[in-house]
């Protein structure tokens, strides 16, 4: 019965296995028909995010009440550019964004993996970077700084898809926290790193930045000589490149510290040319706010001349324009120490007393400061509590589509399949009754026939009679004939079997000629492979992309290898060397990164040269090498194996 029931299903479906899909595909489109729209929006908000983050704002901020409707991972990616969005427009992130972020980087941390690709890696950092800037508006310096670390994990340096732009805005939030916890030695190492992912981005104002914040934290540090010799070696390095405007933001701060070390020289020059070139004065001649500190620097210089009187204007235009409390403290400290010079009694009971206050105030805003900070942790727990509920409802609701959208695939599958039955018993019935009513016509024909026959096999019984003899007599001389066939045939067979045995002996010897020509056809392949060895390699180290690697090495500074240098060399290997990328990528699976340290190791690159090339360590580049060979051979590389390895593709 069953066995009867599943072939009628078969025999149903197969008659309209097309209406089956459709309805199925309709079901599932029920379900993701907002999908695809979803992703377009999200594309165009991504792509026009550096550009136009307002644009982007507003656009996602449109697409809020259909997050209900989003699967997971374009909602995850939602609230991934949403908040980008809302840093880059400089919103103040509140413990509402962290409690969303949370949910994000929890989710591209499960989707972490090196066989995702860059893209994951990339919103990876991304997520954890907006993190870690939500917890350092909120004040909470402790937890920003272990996001960021994530994140500075999530980046692959070696690769040349890597997001360096992100990377530096990390080490630029870092090294700003590093400052505020008085921690020198991680301030000092963020802004090294910092000015290493400059050399990628070439973003020069974050440049100039990263050299003036390191100069700063030396001169703090008491190191004034070192940190005047960095600003100005990246001076003449801004001046070369034409980039007028950067090399004077470097003087305020350079001419700080030579008014310091009494190096006067020349700086009135240097200043004209800070308020000419720097882009830090309207047409007025007068300071955008927040550079106020300037006339600090340019006071401190006319004291050092002897200009007592322009000294006391810059430092009162400072206290009066300037917005911060920094600022004001600072000119008031060097109105103090003018008049402690001068002896001026009532000038400096004045700004003694001033100062103090000033000196009171920031005290207080550091207090409120840790008030704010305390309430934005109770606001971050209120937030994250709404953030779980919201997140739960939404996944509770899509659940709930997906529920409905089952059941009616299954109601139309069933629909579906009960019509199919009912067709396929209606035509069963149909063709046994036609099945019937041919078996009885072909009955009746039969019995006429049969009766005509019978009455035809009596008058044919005698004439058989009479000829029975003759048969007789003729079958016995047809039998001698057949007799005599046989034996013919068994000779012809005889003789088959003797040519067959003589083609089997004629196979066999040349089954034999052919094992020689294969053994001497692999001793001419190994003659052929020692020969193009050499040639190969020969070619390789003359292509013009590796004669240029070897000019950067002796270049002061170094340059490193570039993305167009990557290309260059993995289409040089592709036309000369095809079997290298087939053998280690495609069947070792190694990454496109290790791919390039094995094309600089096959041009004969130290590893020494391969790390400066790449901008890493030697201990890196050392620890991949072994970790390919491992991979490729399932051994330890011992006596530079790895090589001998890498010269034996061809």
């Amino acid at each position: 019965m069953s066995h009867s029931i599943l072939s009628a299903i078969r025999q149903g479906m197969g008659a309209f296995h097309i209406t089956s899909i459709l309805a199925l595909l309709l079901a599932m489109m029920l379900f993701a028909c907002t999908s695809p729209q979803h992703r377009a929006v999200l594309d165009s908000a991504d792509s026009l995010m550096n550009a136009r983050p307002d644009s982007v704002l507003t656009l996602l901020n449109a697409l809020l009440p259909d997050t209900d409707q989003m699967r997971k991972g374009n909602l995850m990616r939602f609230h991934l550019l949403r908040t980008n969005a809302e840093n880059k427009c400089d919103t103040v992130l509140t413990a509402r964004h962290a409690a969303f972020m949370r949910r994000v980087c929890d989710y591209y941390d499960h989707k972490a993996s090196p066989f995702w690709g860059d893209e994951r890696g990339a919103s990876r950092m991304l997520a954890h970077y907006l993190l870690g800037r939500c917890y350092s508006d909120m004040g909470e310096a402790p937890n920003a700084l272990q996001e960021f670390h994530i994140a500075v994990d999530a980046a692959d340096t070696l690769s040349t898809d890597c997001d360096f732009h992100t990377l530096s805005r990390v080490y630029i939030q870092m090294a700003n926290l590093y400052y505020m916890q008085n921690m020198p030695e991680e301030h000092q190492d963020a802004l090294s790193k910092l000015l290493t992912c400059t050399g990628h981005t070439k973003e020069n104002g974050v440049r100039v930045w990263a050299v003036h914040s390191m100069a700063a934290f030396l001169e703090q540090a008491g190191k004034k000589k070192e940190a005047l010799q960095l600003l100005q070696k990246e001076y003449s390095v801004q001046k070369r490149k034409g980039e007028m405007s950067s090399a004077a933001q470097l003087l305020g701060l350079m001419n700080s510290i030579k008014v310091d070390l009494n190096q006067t020289e020349g700086l009135q020059e240097s200043f004209n040319e800070y308020e000419r070139y720097s882009g830090f004065f309207t047409e007025t001649g007068n300071i955008v706010p927040g550079k106020e500190l300037f006339y600090v620097h340019k006071g401190k210089y006319y004291m050092s001349v002897g200009k007592s009187d322009s000294a006391a204007i810059l430092f009162r235009k400072c206290l009066t324009e300037s917005f911060t409390t920094e600022n004001k403290y600072a000119s008031a400290l060097q109105l103090l120490n003018l008049y402690e010079r001068s002896g001026n009694a009532d000038s400096l009971v004045k700004y003694s007393k001033l100062s103090s206050e000033l000196s009171d105030s920031l005290m207080l805003s550091m207090q409120t400061k840790a008030v704010v900070q305390q309430e934005a942790l109770y606001n971050y727990a209120r937030s994250e509590r709404q953030a779980k509920e919201s997140i739960a409802r939404i996944l509770e609701l899509r659940q709930e589509k997906f529920l409905l959208s089952g059941i009616v695939a299954l109601c139309v599958l069933l629909a579906i399949i009960i019509y199919a039955l009912f067709r396929n018993y209606n035509k069963k019935k149909s063709a046994q009754l036609q099945l019937y009513k041919e078996r009885y016509s072909q009955a009746i024909h039969k019995h006429e026939q049969t009766l005509t026959e019978l009455h035809n096999l009596q008058e044919v019984t005698e004439m058989m009679r009479n000829r029975e003899k003759d048969l007789q007599a003729r079958e016995l001389a047809a039998l001698m004939q057949n007799v005599k066939l046989v034996e013919e045939h068994q000779q012809e067979l005889q003789k088959l079997e003797e040519l067959v045995s003589q083609k089997e002996r004629q196979l066999e010897q040349q089954h034999n000629e052919i094992t020689t020509l294969n053994g001497q056809l692999s001793s001419l392949q190994k003659q052929a492979k020692t020969l193009k060895s050499g040639d190969v390699d020969g070619e390789l180290e003359k292509a013009p992309v590796v004669v240029r690697l070897r000019s950067y090495l002796d270049k002061s500074p170094y340059q490193g290898m570039t993305g167009e240098d990557r290309i260059e060399l993995r289409s040089i290997f592709r036309s000369i060397l095809p079997i290298f990328y087939h053998k280690l990528v495609i069947e070792g699976e190694i990454s496109i990164s290790k791919y390039d340290i094995c094309m600089l190791y096959r041009v004969n690159f130290r590893s020494a040269e391969i790390a400066k090339l790449l901008g890493v360590s030697k201990s890196a580049i050392t620890q991949a090498r072994k970790k390919i060979y491992f991979k490729m051979t399932g051994m330890q590389e011992e006596d530079n194996e790895f090589m001998v390895f890498i010269k034996q593709i061809l």
